[in-house]
C-alpha cells in the first residue's frame, strides 16, 4: 500500500488518484449565504474583530492566530449537534488504488457522534491554515488531499443507491484571509476501474477585519446545508 500524508502531498500525486478541474472563482454557491447573522453573534464578532484589528494579524503566529481569528468563527457556525474541531486526523483509502491518505487536518466543522460524545463525525468543512516562514508551502494541495479523503468515505457509504454527486467543503486561510472552495465529485468510467471526478469552484478571498459577519454568513449556510 501507499501511503500518502497530507502535509506533503503534490498536485502530482493527486492527479493520478483523482481527475481535478476547477471553475475558477465563482458567484454559485456562495450567494446562497445571505441569511444575516443574528444580534447576539453580532455583538461577538464586533468585539472579536476589534480584538484582531489591534492584535495586527500578518505579525502573530500560526497558533496565536487560529486561537484569535480562525477558530472563534468557527465557533460561532455551530448548529445543533454540529461542532468545530481542532487537530483533526483523517485517513481514507482509494477504494479503487492501494492508496491511502492520512494526516491531521486544523480545523473542521463536523458532527458530534452519539455514541463517543467528544469524537468528531465526519466532517463537511476542512480548514487549512497556512503555515509561515521559509518552509511554507502552498496550502492548496493539502486542503485537496484532506478534501480527496473525505470523499472516498462519503463516496463508499453512497455508493449503494445514490449515484448523484458528492459534496464537501473546505477551506484555506492566510493570515486573517479565508478562501472557501466547493468540491463535488462524482465517479467517472476510466478503464478497467472508476476514477474520481472532482470539479472545484472558489469563493473570493474575504479578510476577517472587515468582513467577519461574510465569512460567518458562508460558515453558517455550510452548516446549515450538512447540519440534517
Amino acid at each position: 500500500m501507499t501511503k500518502l500524508a497530507l502535509a506533503s502531498v503534490t498536485l502530482d500525486d493527486l492527479a493520478r488518484l483523482a481527475v481535478l478541474e476547477s471553475r475558477g472563482t465563482t458567484e454559485s454557491p456562495w450567494d446562497g449565504a445571505s441569511e444575516p447573522p443574528d444580534e447576539g453573534a453580532l455583538v461577538q464578532l464586533r468585539y472579536l474583530t476589534a480584538k484582531l484589528a489591534e492584535a495586527r494579524p500578518v505579525l502573530l503566529n500560526e497558533i496565536t492566530l487560529w486561537a484569535r481569528a480562525i477558530y472563534p468563527l468557527l465557533e460561532l457556525a455551530e448548529i445543533g449537534n454540529v461542532r468545530a474541531w481542532g487537530g483533526v486526523a483523517l485517513a481514507a483509502r482509494d477504494p479503487y488504488s492501494d492508496t491511502e491518505l492520512a494526516g491531521v487536518v486544523d480545523g473542521v466543522l463536523a458532527p458530534e457522534e452519539g455514541v463517543l460524545a467528544g469524537t468528531p463525525g465526519q466532517p463537511f468543512l476542512l480548514v487549512i491554515e497556512t503555515k509561515r516562514g521559509v518552509d511554507a508551502t502552498d496550502p492548496r494541495p493539502q486542503l485537496f488531499a484532506a478534501i480527496l479523503a473525505v470523499l472516498w468515505t462519503r463516496l463508499g457509504r453512497a455508493r449503494a443507491g445514490d449515484d448523484g454527486p458528492v459534496e464537501v467543503f473546505g477551506c484555506f486561510t492566510v493570515s486573517d484571509t479565508w478562501t472557501f472552495v466547493h468540491a463535488e465529485a462524482t465517479l467517472r468510467p476510466e478503464g478497467s476501474h472508476p476514477r474520481l471526478g472532482v470539479t472545484l469552484s472558489w469563493s473570493r478571498e474575504y479578510t476577517e477585519r472587515v468582513e467577519a459577519d461574510a465569512i460567518l454568513r458562508v460558515l453558517r449556510w455550510i452548516t446549515r446545508r450538512h447540519a440534517g
